[in-house]
């Protein structure tokens, strides 16, 4: 392999993608080294449950660019009481009913919030798995993979479709919303 130069310094580049995969794969494996260490190298890898989840989502720059939307894959990203005004739809990618409920959140929310006000927040349910300890929500609520969803202002729970598949809750529900955070 030929050095590069960058400036007056010669820099050795290597394809290491191969040989680091590889180390990682006999890590994760517990090939090698002691069994403690795979099962603690396991738990600091997170996999989201589809390869490109912004791209599953439709979350493109247009779409980006007209509304505030971000995907949670873990729950040590999330804190909801650092959400103002937001619908959290909580995503199974695996289930048809949570795939048909999300491109009818979406639509809703393009009809009544134009402007992007509130804020659509995808939680990976396959990757969250401690959501239900947020005040207003349940084990039993958010065990389904409906595509559950949840209204929130101010850091706290203000409605919810409950469990199950419920769209018929989201015109409702988001326009009380967006009347809760155009006016206060």
């Amino acid at each position: 392999m030929q050095p590069a130069r960058q400036g007056n310094t010669v820099v050795r580049r290597q394809n290491t993608t191969g040989t680091a995969m590889s180390e990682w794969l006999r890590r994760l494996l517990g090939d090698g080294s002691p069994q403690s260490k795979a099962s603690d190298l396991t738990s600091e890898v997170f996999v989201p449950s589809v390869p490109d989840p912004m791209k599953s989502l439709g979350f493109t720059e247009e779409f980006l660019a007209h509304r505030r939307a971000r995907y949670v894959g873990e729950d040590k990203h999330f804190a909801i009481e650092n959400v103002e005004c937001a619908a959290l739809f909580f995503m199974a990618f695996w289930s048809g009913p949570a795939l048909q409920g999300f491109a009818e959140l979406k639509r809703v929310l393009a009809e009544i919030d134009p402007g992007g006000r509130i804020e659509l927040v995808v939680i990976d349910l396959d990757g969250c798995t401690e959501m239900h300890k947020i005040p207003g929500l349940s084990v039993a609520m958010l065990s389904g993979g409906y595509g559950e969803t949840v209204w929130v202002k101010g850091g706290r729970v203000v409605s919810t479709t409950g469990r199950g598949f419920h769209p018929e809750c989201f015109d409702e529900n988001t326009r009380a919303l967006f009347e809760q955070c155009l006016y206060h």
